[in-house]
């Protein structure tokens, strides 16, 4: 029985992984390893061995999941996250089948005259039991599991589908509406990701420039040129590449010219600063500047308030989306809200 606080397990465990991070030789060949630690003090969770090994061990997966090379220590809230987990996990590969995906969307306005450009499609899953559940909660388990790769395809099909019948039923004044989609980490490596979309184009008779495809920045560490070659094949198809969640910092401006990348989305860190005059808002505007120095198109999430929104229009950005103008909503809300109301030329 050891009672000791968390603090000495965690210096323990940090110990360890440093030993056995120390390069060995097989013959000639310097290898490393790294390992993952799962914590469980007998006493402070339980007072069973059985017990103690087993939330040790979900201790260890919670390690393994948030990167490896990491410890982490049993606690209840850990186990319900496990748990919760396990049920997303079984419950993903049927909820397409089941039609419990959804897609929402997103206005995004033009900052010149306020009219409607277009939208971004954001995925909800209607659960039976749990409600409607934000991407965040179910799309690392997708990606995890490999079934991003159908939700995936599922969301270009569906939302060019959509997009159809708003430029069809709200012609011509709406003949140019764009539709924004995010890819993932595991969809962007795909080599059959260009004729996937190529084929949700045709399919509903759209042109590759009502489209427009988002990655995130965080996404582009450690890309292969194999992947910038998918990329490339998918912008010469005229289909246009969205750097999304800019100046978060994760990624190098070198991924600028090796990507081809048109758009910027500026995080909605930025914009929460706007009014305030310090560091977060002097870079919002050395961003935008950047951004039109390079002759790329200037989206600005997270807006909220009309002063925020007059700040991004003065500084001469494009786009502006956020909850100023609306939350992500159903396909049906946003028609009526956006496209049913009046012409939007």
């Amino acid at each position: 029985r050891m009672d000791t606080h968390a603090p000495a397990w965690f210096d323990l465990a940090d110990r360890i992984n440093a030993t056995l991070r120390e390069p060995i030789f097989i013959g000639a060949t310097e290898q490393t390893i790294t390992t993952s630690i799962g914590i469980a003090v007998l006493g402070n969770t339980t007072d069973n061995a059985a017990d103690l090994l087993k939330y040790a061990d979900l201790a260890m997966y919670q390690a393994k999941l948030d990167g490896r090379n990491k410890s982490r220590f049993y606690s209840v809230s850990l186990q319900e996250a496990v748990q919760f987990r396990s049920l997303i996990k079984n419950d993903l590969q049927r909820a397409l089948e089941k039609n419990e995906l959804k897609i929402y969307y997103q206005p995004q306005i033009r900052s010149v005259d306020g009219g409607l450009r277009g939208m971004e499609a954001l995925l909800r899953w209607h659960h039976p039991r749990l409600g409607v559940l934000s991407p965040a909660a179910f799309l690392p388990i997708a990606e995890e599991t490999g079934l991003i790769v159908d939700i995936g395809a599922w969301v270009l099909q569906e939302g060019c589908r959509q997009l159809k019948v708003w430029r069809e039923r709200y012609a011509p004044y709406l003949a140019e509406l764009i539709l924004a989609i995010n890819l993932s980490a595991v969809q962007m490596k795909q080599e059959k990701l260009p004729r996937t979309v190529k084929a949700a184009l045709a399919e509903h008779g759209l042109s590759a420039g009502c489209l427009e495809l988002e990655i995130t920045e965080s996404m582009l560490i450690g890309v292969t040129n194999t992947t910038v070659s998918l990329l490339s094949e998918i912008s010469a198809q005229g289909v246009a590449m969205s750097l999304d969640d800019f100046g978060t910092g994760y990624s190098s401006l070198d991924y600028l010219k090796l990507f081809p990348i048109s758009i910027l989305k500026i995080d909605k860190g930025f914009v929460s600063a706007v009014g305030e005059g310090g560091k977060s808002e002097k870079l919002f505007v050395a961003i935008i500047a950047f951004a039109k120095a390079l002759n790329m198109q200037i989206v600005v999430e997270g807006v909220e308030t009309q002063a925020q929104a007059e700040f991004c229009t003065q500084q001469g950005c494009d786009l502006l989306q956020g909850y100023f103008y609306s939350k992500p909503i159903p396909a049906q809300e946003f028609e009526a809200a956006f496209l049913a109301r009046r012409p939007h030329g």
